[in-house]
């Protein structure tokens, strides 16, 4: 099983996504992606495949009014096929470098920040990167289970990126 879109026409946004981050963009507050990609590690797409859905991606988030300041991607796995991505490196997630890398480009505060994600990885990188941390789930027991064997606390849960943001817009971070 893929654990990225393969093809464009896999990569669909998530329910008001794109609402949730032009609400951040329209309140000033810097959306940065940070995203472990493994299937290019794993050849199972091209670079130029992974470009053409990231565009893609690009294109979807602009018809909701919606823009990223900065991507940051991990190509790195561990049973990567391709050589150059098989690499013990600071960047994959739940490790905090794209993070820190993140913060030292785009000059902001990582203890000013969110670490905003759904799965266990995105909370530990987070919280190693210093940051405040943010859960999306739809509080299924399962991952909340996972989550505390883990011993994974997010600073704060919401069901929905959107939800998330009103908090953030609300907070004035």
């Amino acid at each position: 099983m893929s654990e990225s879109p393969s093809d464009t026409t896999d990569f669909r946004l998530l329910p008001r996504v794109g609402e949730a981050i032009s609400k951040l963009n329209r309140a000033g507050i810097k959306v940065i992606l940070v995203s472990n990609q493994p299937d290019l590690a794993k050849g199972r797409i091209s670079e130029r495949r992974f470009q053409e859905i990231r565009r893609h991606m690009l294109r979807l988030l602009g018809k909701k009014g919606a823009r990223l300041d900065a991507e940051y991607y991990c190509f790195h796995h561990p049973q990567a096929v391709i050589r150059k991505y098989r690499v013990n490196c600071d960047c994959r997630k739940p490790k905090p470098g794209l993070l820190k890398q993140a913060a030292a480009e785009m000059g902001i505060s990582l203890r000013n920040s969110y670490m905003v994600g759904d799965r266990p990885a995105d909370i530990l990188a987070g919280k190693a990167a210093g940051c405040r941390t943010i859960w999306l789930n739809d509080m299924k027991c399962e991952y909340c289970t996972i989550m505390h064997r883990m011993n994974v606390h997010p600073n704060l849960i919401f069901r929905t990126l959107n939800e998330a943001a009103t908090y953030l817009v609300k907070k004035g971070i």
